[in-house]
């Protein structure tokens, strides 16, 4: 079976039904096993909501599929999956040449302003307004005080208060991250 071409999800969401394509997302929503009936047969399936780069989408697995080992949280990619249309929603479906695995998150760069922080001896965690969304992100201590020293050079030697009080004081400052899964691996005050 030749590969079918690879698309994002928010690409897939757009493509025209009856396409079939390859996307890639984590697995955020999990539906228990159903039974319908196809053509006066039992047939098992299983919805799945995945996310690729705030996109989502549900993916319907049919028959043998839905019984696969799959974990909300866990990244997958799926092939030859076929795009459908069910009241003016996208959705994709299995097919019989269908195949899911297990692969490693692709980076997503996020950019967006700092709406909102919190801060603890080890981390910062800070919601970030892109485009219109609002994400919670983790960034390691040491990244933000490290970005914040470019800036205020005697930021390396401010206890936590301080820190925090100087970063409150200048919310709404435009931020990129690097995030890869749920890890971030960049930080950079813009």
């Amino acid at each position: 079976m030749p590969p079918s071409p690879t698309k994002t999800l928010k690409d897939a969401m757009s493509s025209p039904v009856r396409e079939i394509l390859t996307v890639q997302g984590q697995i955020i929503h999990d539906e228990a096993i159903k039974t319908v009936k196809v053509a006066q047969k039992d047939t098992k399936i299983r919805a799945l909501t995945f996310e690729e780069n705030g996109q989502t989408m549900e993916l319907t697995l049919w028959r043998d599929l839905s019984e696969q080992d799959l974990k909300i949280g866990q990244y997958i990619e799926v092939t030859h999956c076929l795009v459908s249309e069910w009241l003016r929603k996208k959705s994709l479906n299995s097919t019989r040449n269908t195949t899911i695995k297990a692969v490693q998150p692709k980076d997503m760069v996020v950019t967006g302003n700092v709406e909102a922080l919190s801060m603890t001896d080890t981390h910062c965690e800070m919601c970030v307004k892109e485009d219109d969304i609002y994400k919670d992100f983790i960034v390691d201590l040491d990244m933000v005080r490290a970005q914040v020293q470019r800036y205020v050079e005697e930021a390396g030697t401010f206890n936590l208060q301080q820190l925090e009080n100087m970063i409150v004081d200048k919310l709404l400052f435009p931020v990129k991250l690097v995030i890869n899964g749920t890890t971030v691996i960049s930080f950079e005050l813009l």
